[in-house]
C-alpha cells in the first residue's frame, strides 16, 4: 500500500489547474463573432461595397490620392532673338532659396492656374534677370518638372539641381509662357 498511495500522492501534486479567460462562455463567443464580421466589413471596404456599417469598420487610409511624382518648378528666359536660355532664379529668391519652401516654388505651386500671379511673378523674373545679365530677356517660360517617385525599398539618389535638358522631355511641362504678341512688342519697342 505504501507505493501505490506515494504514485497517487505525486500523481496529485502534477496535476496541471487549466485557467480559463475572464467573462462567461457566451461573451467569449460573442466576441469572436464580433471580431469575424468586423475583419469581414474590413475586407469589404478594400473592395468597395458600400455598408451602412462600414461606417464604424473603417480603417485609416494615410494619402490614398498621393501623387507619383516629386515636382519641381524652373524658369526659362526668351531672348529677342528666339533663343529660351534657363535662369536660376534662387538668387531673386532669397528666403529658403536651395529647397521646395522658396517663394518661387511656393507661389507656383498655390497659384499656377491664377493667370494675374503668373503674369506679376513673369514681370519679377524678367526685370530681376535683366538688372544683372548683359543678355537681356523679353519674356519667360515657366516649366513644371515631373519625376517620378522610386518605388518602396528601391534606391535613389539625393537631390541635386541638374539643368533643365538633363531633364527627359517626357518629365517636363511648359504650364506658362509669354504670350508670342507680347514677345514680339517687347523686342519691337526694346522695352524688357
Amino acid at each position: 500500500m505504501g507505493r501505490t498511495a506515494r504514485r497517487h500522492k505525486e500523481k496529485k501534486e502534477a496535476k496541471v489547474q487549466v485557467e480559463y479567460p475572464p467573462g462567461p462562455a457566451w461573451l467569449r463567443r460573442a466576441l469572436v463573432v464580433l471580431g469575424g464580421l468586423y475583419v469581414a466589413f474590413v475586407f469589404h471596404q478594400a473592395v468597395g461595397r458600400p455598408y451602412p456599417a462600414l461606417y464604424f469598420c473603417q480603417v485609416a487610409k494615410l494619402f490614398p490620392g498621393a501623387t507619383q511624382y516629386v515636382f519641381e518648378h524652373r524658369a526659362q528666359g526668351y531672348k529677342c532673338n528666339g533663343e529660351l536660355v534657363e535662369i536660376d532664379v534662387r538668387p531673386f529668391f532669397p528666403i529658403h532659396a536651395n529647397d521646395k519652401e522658396s517663394r518661387f516654388d511656393r507661389a507656383i505651386h498655390f497659384y499656377s492656374t491664377d493667370r494675374p500671379t503668373m503674369q506679376a511673378l513673369e514681370s519679377y523674373v524678367i526685370r530681376e534677370y535683366n538688372k544683372s545679365e548683359p543678355d537681356k530677356i523679353a519674356g519667360v517660360a515657366l516649366t513644371r518638372i515631373q519625376t517620378p517617385i522610386p518605388a518602396p525599398g528601391s534606391a535613389f539618389e539625393r537631390y541635386d539641381r541638374k539643368p533643365l535638358s538633363d531633364y527627359p522631355e517626357k518629365e517636363r511641362q511648359i504650364f506658362y509662357h509669354t504670350s508670342k504678341r507680347a514677345l514680339d512688342e517687347r523686342c519691337r519697342k526694346g522695352d524688357f
